[in-house]
């Protein structure tokens, strides 16, 4: 199977995660290991994946379920680099599959949680991946008691969301501290958008409490920009 990579994201120190769409199908795949996926499969680090690239994955089985639909597992040594998709018509190929509204990607099931957040409540939904048209974005360095996070602005019906960014070039060479002069460059540049492309996901389903169900939490993957 061969996807052509368009999320790549951060996870816990030391772990990623991969995902692009199949050139025949249009579908979102979602590559994964028995274990989870270490940083090492980035190309920077002598891996396969790189937001652009075409990959072929070997022989890959279905393991998904809702909304997780997309996960299929590989074999890591099976995993190819073959190419560069041309940035013109990487840029279609976003553009030809993004949505202008987060329903139409994850379903009904998708709602608002808090004042500024959505998800799904897990084993429901639609998908967990998809390429969205984000209205009004912005994006800053958000200051926590343990280390800054990064957050996306943007909105849609009547509603503001801020939502975790983990888009994997954006962050310093250990994969979890913001890189923020990368930030900063970025969310200076998203002032002067109205819309901007990005793709979205759905955390895997966990809960903030005890007390409340397991969600799958939105989150933008990654962010696009025209090419030049």
């Amino acid at each position: 199977m061969q996807i052509i990579i368009n999320h790549l994201t951060r996870m816990q120190k030391g772990f990623m995660c991969a995902a692009g769409v199949d050139p025949v199908t249009r579908r979102h795949i979602r590559p994964v290991l028995a274990s989870q996926m270490r940083v090492d499969m980035l190309a920077r680090h002598g891996g396969p994946f790189e937001i652009g690239c075409r990959v072929d994955l070997g022989e890959t089985k279905f393991v998904g379920k809702v909304p997780e639909i997309e996960d299929r597992q590989f074999e890591a040594s099976a995993a190819k680099p073959l190419d560069r998709v041309p940035a013109d018509e990487f840029w279609q190929l976003l553009t030809e599959l993004a949505a202008d509204s987060l329903t139409d990607i994850f379903g009904r099931d998708l709602q608002p949680v808090g004042a500024a957040s959505c998800g799904v409540l897990e084993f429901h939904g639609l998908r967990s991946l998809g390429c969205y048209w984000a209205h009004r974005p912005s994006l800053h360095l958000q200051t926590t008691a343990d280390h800054p996070r990064i957050r996306f602005g943007f909105d849609e019906d009547s509603r503001r969301y801020q939502v975790p960014v983990t888009d994997i070039r954006i962050y310093a060479d250990d994969h979890v501290t913001p890189d923020a002069a990368v930030v900063d460059r970025l969310s200076r540049t998203l002032e002067n958008q109205t819309r901007v492309l990005v793709s979205v996901g759905l955390s895997r389903a966990y809960k903030r409490t005890d007390q409340h169900p397991a969600v799958h939490w939105l989150q933008i993957n990654n962010i696009y920009l025209p090419p030049k």
